[in-house]
């Protein structure tokens, strides 16, 4: 059974703001960046989805980008981390052990004291045979399980690696749709206020699923560049894309 954890500063009636990213595969160039826009804009919570490192990637990074968010940022400003297909099984429990930042995966985390969020780091198949991928109906009973650990649905942010199909959000090449069918069908099956994606690098965009507004931030992280979702949760979703 997934635990619950509460992140929270101020329970306020004020718009929930967050700072969600993906995809940063080890940039320290983009992480610093991150940090700095958070100092700036001091949202409720920083949402970091993966793929948080990749292959090759020393796990021990994280440690180094915890003590570096410990000196920018101030530590009533969560961070959440899910990694992602490209993350290797080991930097779990790294991942695990900084306890600056919160694994999101297997628990129910509640922002801001408002919406529940659960996360999934897997994806459908792709060419590329990566850590983290499932079949789509193995997939689609991790999810079901994932959300069956929520009490409000309708008010909840579902932090999903994949993007969901046909969507703007798994676009590559000459319009190819390469997101995950089991994704888009637990958001149209329950609807949640928010759901965040990434995997699909080249696809950033906005879209809606009835009522639910999906959001991809895409990345740049090869060339130094942090794409970025500055959004909002209220009665509505207000939500941006920007890079820095």
């Amino acid at each position: 059974m997934a635990e619950t954890l509460i992140v929270s500063r101020v329970l306020a009636l004020a718009p929930t703001r967050l700072v969600y990213v993906a995809d940063l595969h080890g940039s320290t160039t983009c992480w610093t960046k991150l940090l700095q826009l958070a100092h700036r804009l001091k949202p409720d919570c920083i949402i970091v989805g993966g793929d948080l490192l990749g292959p090759g990637v020393d796990p021990k990074l994280l440690k180094r980008w915890e003590t570096m968010a410990n000196d920018m940022l101030s530590p009533e400003i969560p961070i959440t981390m899910s990694p992602g297909n490209y993350d290797p099984p080991d930097i779990d429990e790294v991942l695990k052990g900084c306890r600056r930042f919160i694994y999101a995966v297997g628990q129910v985390v509640i922002l801001n004291g408002r919406h529940e969020m659960v996360s999934c780091d897997y994806v459908n198949p792709s060419p590329f045979n990566t850590f983290r991928e499932l079949a789509e109906e193995k997939l689609l009973e991790l999810l079901e399980d994932a959300i069956s650990q929520l009490s409000s649905v309708e008010n909840a942010v579902f932090n999903f690696h994949a993007p969901p199909y046909g969507t703007r959000l798994d676009v590559v090449g000459e319009a190819m749709h390469v997101g995950s069918r089991a994704v888009r069908t637990v958001i149209e099956r329950y609807q949640p206020k928010l759901s965040l994606h990434g995997h699909i690098h080249e696809s950033a965009s906005i879209d809606k699923i009835e009522r639910t507004v999906c959001v991809n931030p895409g990345s740049q992280h090869h060339r130094g560049i942090l794409n970025y979702a500055l959004i909002e949760l209220d009665e509505e979703v207000s939500c941006e894309l920007a890079s820095i």
